[in-house]
């Protein structure tokens, strides 16, 4: 007959790992004062979001992905490190990146895809082109209007090519007509490649 003594350590020893174990994967109640500042007016919180948009051929219209989407009950969304990519032809013509965005609420009457995207934090826009010229265009403030393919800034901007630069205060892109027109202080420099 087994001694008492021995069947008891292990059994003790297997509580003890998994109370140890369980500690650490209980989740951590939120204190009082983190209780007090949680926003009320959150519908949904979600982490890695992609989205994809297609137009009336069926064709991707462009993509948006985040690390984070908080969704509120005003129908807006706030967006963490958000990357857009414009698609023509099934081929991504622009990638545009930035620190956060939001989604604002759907108009009235309108499509879905009449929200306005404004996107704020070193936003950046890439293009290649068919022969891998690459533009970039930075700014700090950014405003992209899906259903008409336009974006539109009233800040900074540098537009960086293989052979130029080029400021601007305020600009206006439209993606359809692959055409950018600068608003106002606009001046550019030839810059040379280097070999």
């Amino acid at each position: 007959m087994p001694r008492p003594s021995l069947l008891t350590l292990p059994a003790a020893l297997a509580v003890a790992v998994y109370l140890i174990i369980n500690s650490f994967n209980s989740p951590t109640p939120l204190s009082t004062e983190e209780t007090a500042n949680f926003p009320t007016n959150l519908v949904a919180i979600s982490e890695g979001i992609n989205t994809i948009s297609y137009d009336e051929q069926g064709d991707v219209a462009y993509t948006l992905h985040a690390r984070r989407q908080i969704q509120r009950d005003d129908d807006t969304s706030q967006l963490e490190s958000p990357v857009i990519q414009l698609f023509r032809d099934n081929t991504a013509q622009w990638n545009i990146v930035a620190n956060s965005g939001n989604i604002s609420a759907q108009q009235a009457g309108r499509a879905e895809d009449s929200r306005e995207l404004t996107l704020s934090g070193e936003v950046q826009l890439i293009n290649l082109d068919d022969f891998g010229n690459r533009t970039t265009l930075n700014t700090e403030y950014l405003t992209i209007m899906p259903d008409r393919e336009i974006a539109e800034t009233d800040q900074q901007v540098l537009v960086i090519t293989t052979t130029i630069e080029h400021t601007a205060r305020g600009m206006i892109a439209d993606f359809a007509n692959d055409e950018i027109t600068f608003l106002s202080n606009s001046e550019g420099r030839y810059v040379p490649v280097s070999e």
